[in-house]
């Protein structure tokens, strides 16, 4: 076989496993999850990171240690779900549902987590340099414990003060506060910045 015949295999085995993939989309059943997370492995073992996950079922899924950099996963059902010590950076997660989910150690500079829910959620010694977290719904359990928040964007200069408990509130005040000088988006949208004390 040649280079370019092997070629055209790789690119026809991708298009095939994202056409599977799309199949499931809207399938709210575990089957579906199930199914979805083999072709994701599946991707990942042939070089693609870069998958759309919009509106996927992927709740009570084991991604740990995956790659999606990149990857557009909006909308998407991720409660419950294991993605330690993965690779989503510039991750679209834009109102999506990651109640319960564990991304601790995961690297997640430059994702979109606007309007997503984050009850519950598991972020400890993640990297989230540069997250975007307008809008986004905690609740006192949600984990920042040792994760890296330079420059996160956030909707309320209360953001930490109205979501977390008071354990969690001091481990975050005591390396980071949120600059309460107002900017403003190219939507003309205020956001704070998040900084690190003595920097």
């Amino acid at each position: 076989m040649s280079f370019y015949d092997s070629r055209i295999r790789k690119t026809e085995k991708k298009e095939r496993l994202k056409e599977e993939l799309n199949d499931y989309k809207g399938w709210d059943e575990k089957e579906a999850m199930y199914r979805s997370v083999g072709i994701i492995i599946r991707l990942n073992k042939i070089g693609v990171t870069e998958i759309n996950l919009k509106n996927q079922f992927l709740s009570g899924a084991n991604l740990d240690n995956i790659n999606l950099q990149k990857s557009n996963i909006s909308y998407a059902k991720l409660v419950d779900t294991e993605l330690k010590y993965s690779d989503l950076r510039n991750i679209d997660l834009f109102d999506s549902d990651l109640s319960g989910a564990d991304l601790s150690s995961s690297k997640l500079s430059g994702a979109d987590l606007r309007r997503a829910k984050l009850i519950g959620s598991n972020f400890s010694n993640a990297i989230l340099i540069d997250v975007d977290l307008r809008n986004t719904t905690l609740s006192k359990s949600t984990d920042f414990s040792q994760c890296n928040l330079l420059g996160a964007k956030v909707s309320s200069i209360n953001f930490f003060k109205s979501n977390l408990d008071i354990l969690a509130l001091k481990d975050v005040e005591q390396r980071y506060y949120i600059d309460p000088i107002v900017k403003i988006d190219p939507f003309d949208s205020e956001y704070y910045v998040i900084k690190e004390r003595n920097s």
